[in-house]
């Protein structure tokens, strides 16, 4: 099934002191590690946030380079970034993303850019999730 996996998980693992690996169980994404320790401290906040942003300016430039591809449009270059927001709030929570992509096409492709637009205004998987406000749940297990 691939990325269109029913349930998906990741596993995020204390390896060392202040250290974690994220595994993705993905033949695209390499397992990384966190070594908090390396960076100076001022550094370390906002990893999670990045991560977040990763999924969501991924999920969406992909969506709209998909849509531009399969409706045969020449797709030049793409960049897609994006900005998370942490509300004033306490605890403080991300309270917006903004996500904003680059494309060039060709001049003949320009009209089905405007047509890609109209698709994207829809999101992608990722961010229509966010948008919905996705339900999360925790559990904390003792292990022996």
């Amino acid at each position: 099934m691939g990325d269109r996996e029913k349930d998906l998980s990741v596993v995020f693992e204390l390896v060392g002191e202040e250290t974690f690996e994220i595994h993705y169980h993905s033949l695209m994404l390499e397992d990384h590690l966190l070594d908090y320790p390396s960076v100076p401290e001022e550094a370390r906040l906002g990893q999670m946030r990045r991560l977040l942003c990763a999924a969501a300016v991924g999920c969406f430039t992909g969506t709209i380079y998909a849509a531009l591809v399969s409706r045969g449009a020449e797709v030049r270059s793409l960049r897609g970034f994006c900005t998370a927001s942490i509300s004033e709030d306490s605890p403080p929570a991300v309270s917006a993303l903004d996500i904003r992509v680059e494309v060039e096409v060709g001049n003949e492709d320009k009209v089905i850019l405007e047509r890609v637009r109209t698709i994207a205004e829809r999101g992608c998987l990722i961010t229509r999730s966010l948008a919905r406000g996705i339900d999360v749940t925790h559990t904390i297990t003792l292990v022996p």
